[in-house]
């Protein structure tokens, strides 16, 4: 019997674990620029309050600092940490490119930009969502039959530290019975069970890649004041024959927020400026 390679192992169990195949750099960058627009925040803040904050504090505790202080702008900048460019170099990077080829896919796209992940019970917005329920990413997609999506740890990440759950061989399936929700196509309770799950444990440098058949969930087991950060980012292959039948479509939009422009009294603020 034939060893089963990278490729085949993803088509039959709908996920792939590659081990150690970013640079401890990599990572080190993307939480060294999360600290930095944080410390930004606080700096800015604490100006208002006329109080001191000891930038050698945990994220966690400055996120936390943060949280308490103005959920709003708390919001905003965890928001704002998937936009960051050292995120970005991640995904661009050849380690990526790598991970790719082993998949088999050579020529690909990318259907909508990076997310971030976080999960902290300490961190848990009021009346919001903590963690997402078991759901298939391909309704929320619709690209190529074999997207791959990559999900990055950017801590390392145990059973007690919110990890992502799956089911594995759940791809083979397809399309599952479920319903198309507020954050997720949610997938009918009746179709699996909760020791069908695996929990996925995974440290810095890591890449977990799952197809987007794949049934997964958010763990919500985590201590009280531990914090799990990941990023995320999805491919289409170029090559998939229905992706080109149906001439490459993504169901992700670009949107232009007018209201900002109003809301956030620009106008003055740039006759200030200049």
């Amino acid at each position: 019997m034939r060893k089963m390679n990278i490729r085949d192992f993803y088509d039959e169990n709908g996920y792939y674990v590659f081990k150690k195949v970013l640079k401890l750099d990599q990572i080190n960058k993307v939480m060294n620029a999360i600290n930095f627009v944080i410390d930004q925040q606080l700096s800015y803040t604490q100006l208002n309050k006329k109080g001191k904050i000891n930038k050698n504090l945990s994220v966690f505790k400055k996120l936390k600092i943060l949280f308490d202080s103005d959920i709003n702008r708390y919001l905003k900048v965890v928001k704002s940490f998937q936009n960051l460019s050292e995120i970005y170099e991640i995904f661009f990077s050849s380690e990526i490119k790598k991970v790719l080829d082993d998949l088999k896919i050579t020529k690909s796209s990318i259907p909508t930009g990076p997310v971030f992940h976080l999960m902290s019970r300490a961190l848990r917005i009021p009346n919001g969502y903590f963690g997402v329920p078991a759901h298939q990413d391909y309704p929320s997609m619709c690209g190529s039959l074999d997207a791959p999506i990559l999900w990055i740890p950017l801590v390392d990440i145990d059973k007690k530290l919110y990890p992502l759950d799956l089911i594995p061989k759940s791809n083979k399936k397809g399309l599952s019975k479920g319903i198309i929700g507020n954050n997720c196509y949610e997938i009918d309770k009746n179709e699996y069970s909760d020791d069908d799950f695996v929990s996925i444990e995974v440290q810095k440098q890591d890449i977990i890649i799952m197809s987007p058949f794949t049934i997964h969930r958010s763990n919500t087991d985590g201590k009280l004041n531990d914090v799990r950060f990941a990023c995320s980012i999805r491919f289409d292959n170029l090559e998939e024959s229905t992706f080109i039948e149906r001439a490459y479509p993504s169901a992700y939009k670009r949107v232009i927020d007018r209201n900002l422009f109003e809301n956030d009294k620009l106008d003055s603020l740039i006759h200030k400026n200049f």
